[in-house]
């Protein structure tokens, strides 16, 4: 997912790192409202939030109020994981998101 990001038209850049806490978070610079709205319907990203809520539909427009030559644009991403990966799944159960 991060290295999709980081190749995508308009990123900035991209930062990752880990919270005292624990949490995972990515920090992604945008160079405007365009790029963003491009990544959030990209495939990575699409099948991402997919396997986070399964079945639901991601039909909105994103930053509907931001008006449309804004930029740049700083997103934060922050991931709490349980502990170990569930005896089957492939990654950690997702505790908590939070994402500006």
């Amino acid at each position: 997912m991060v290295g999709a990001l980081k190749a995508s038209p308009g990123v900035l850049g991209v930062e990752t790192g880990q919270t005292a806490s624990g949490r995972q978070v990515i920090f992604a610079w945008f160079e405007g409202k365009k790029a963003l709205v491009d990544w959030y319907h990209s495939d990575v990203h699409q099948r991402a939030m997919r396997s986070v809520y399964p079945g639901q539909v991601f039909d909105r427009q994103p930053l509907p109020d931001l008006p449309e030559n804004t930029g740049p644009i700083l997103t934060i991403v922050s991931v709490k994981f349980a502990g170990a990966p569930a005896l089957g799944a492939s990654a950690p159960r997702i505790v908590s998101i939070g994402i500006e």
